[in-house]
């Protein structure tokens, strides 16, 4: 069931995806040297690396937050959860991002990520 609604979603909403826009993270990757300063990667490595970059953020502030936030669970399931919890509010970045380079926005797409 998963793979189909990634196939759906990939799909139907793939067209409308706006690469030019899609820079979040782009300018320290270019000062650390694993993109280019016109945001593109040099090979397909480096194409991962804007994904991986995210994810290397989010396991370092689940470890933080784990130890900041109480729990009683075992450490597999306070773990899992803190993942969870930064992976979500990381989530909301990119789009902040889109939204501050644009310098406008609709006001039901600002409605739908403030909700």
């Amino acid at each position: 069931v998963s793979l189909g609604v990634v196939f759906y979603a990939v799909t139907s909403f793939g067209p409308s995806y706006e690469a030019q826009k899609d820079s979040f993270g782009g300018k320290l990757l270019a000062k650390v040297g694993l993109m280019d300063l016109d945001m593109k990667p040099r090979n397909p490595v480096q194409q991962g690396s804007k994904w991986g970059f995210l994810y290397v953020i989010i396991v370092v502030l689940s470890f933080a937050w784990y130890s900041v936030r109480p729990g009683t669970y075992a450490f597999n399931t306070g773990m899992f959860c803190c993942v969870y919890e930064v992976m979500t509010a990381i989530a909301l970045l990119p789009q902040l991002w889109m939204f501050w380079t644009d310098k406008k926005v609709s006001s039901a797409l600002a409605n739908f990520v403030a909700l």
